[in-house]
């Protein structure tokens, strides 16, 4: 099956103007999010949940996905959810609530 409409876009600075996006196993999927898209995942990613993405084992799968619009589902709410939980929790989050001590003791 030949799909006319697929453009492989090597940056993500398009996110906002795609239908979908089809990752293999790395954070562009991620980047989809804050533009409400939905993320097809081939391969393995460490934030891939059946609530964020939709994940494909062959490319019959890859076919099926797109061969049916509801399958393209996007759950905002879960999106926005686990990037608040990155931010909050993976990238700021200091268990003693002290962010300026852990960033004094990382530069010294």
């Amino acid at each position: 099956m030949r799909f006319s409409s697929i453009e492989v876009v090597y940056q993500d600075s398009r996110a906002e103007s795609v239908e979908a996006v089809v990752m293999l196993n790395s954070s562009v999927g991620l980047r989809a999010f804050p533009f409400d898209k939905p993320v097809i995942v081939l391969g393995q990613a460490y934030w891939s949940f059946k609530t964020l993405t939709t994940q494909v084992k062959c490319a019959e799968a890859l076919c099926e996905t797109f061969s049916r619009p509801t399958n393209l589902d996007c759950n905002e709410t879960a999106h926005s959810d686990f990037m608040n939980y990155l931010v909050s929790e993976c990238l700021f989050g200091f268990p003693d609530g002290d962010m300026g001590k852990h960033f004094q003791i990382a530069a010294a």
